[in-house]
């Protein structure tokens, strides 16, 4: 999309034999086309013109009720009519279309941190390391009680751990030795202490 051939402005284009209000004429390709038409490139192998965004951006063999054809499909060089049929092909729906694809398709390549599926993946590995995190000192709780020889179930062992009440006192409820410990834990760790508020149900 970015490093398309572009002849220099000497280049002599192949002539085509044409007739032109019953005369024969030779026409090519201009130059200056490319200058006008952005979109457009010129093929030295097909002799032709194509439009480069729709070659890489049109989905089928049909868009919106348009079949693809000449500057997509297949080249175009009918050098005679050209200016009116490069004007026609950009107030096509399918190559608008294909356009705003362009366009969307160069900011991800420019910027690959806006891209859908890198902010998915971002979004994704953060939940991963947060979850780690969360879970470490659960763990490390489940092995002290273990080290200790206290038993995990206690006067209450389901729903949700109160790490304080709405006046900022601790509760007085005893929950149970790992959830009481645990608890206490979030005293002191504001991460595990937002996650017990928010998802801290444990059985």
């Amino acid at each position: 999309m970015t490093k398309i051939w572009m002849p220099n402005i000497s280049f002599k284009f192949p002539q085509r034999l044409y007739t032109v209000q019953n005369k024969p004429k030779y026409l090519k390709f201009q130059y200056s086309w490319l200058l006008r038409f952005p979109w457009l490139v010129y093929s030295i192998k097909e002799n032709g013109a194509f439009c480069r965004i729709c070659v890489a951006f049109s989905k089928s063999n049909e868009n919106n009720g348009h079949i693809l054809g000449a500057l997509v499909k297949k080249k175009y060089d009918n050098w005679r009519n050209a200016i009116v049929d490069f004007k026609e092909h950009s107030n096509k729906g399918y190559h608008e279309t294909c356009v705003l694809s362009s366009d969307n398709f160069m900011d991800v390549v420019k910027h690959p941190e806006k891209s859908i599926t890198c902010k998915i993946e971002t979004g994704r590995a953060e939940l991963i390391r947060k979850n780690r995190k969360n879970i470490t000192p659960i763990i490390q709780t489940v092995i002290l009680c273990g080290k200790q020889n206290i038993p995990l179930r206690g006067h209450r062992d389901s729903g949700k751990i109160i790490v304080e009440q709405e006046n900022d006192r601790l509760i007085q409820e005893n929950q149970g030795n790992f959830r009481e410990i645990l608890r206490y834990r979030a005293q002191g760790d504001k991460h595990l202490k937002s996650f017990l508020e928010v998802e801290g149900t444990i059985k």
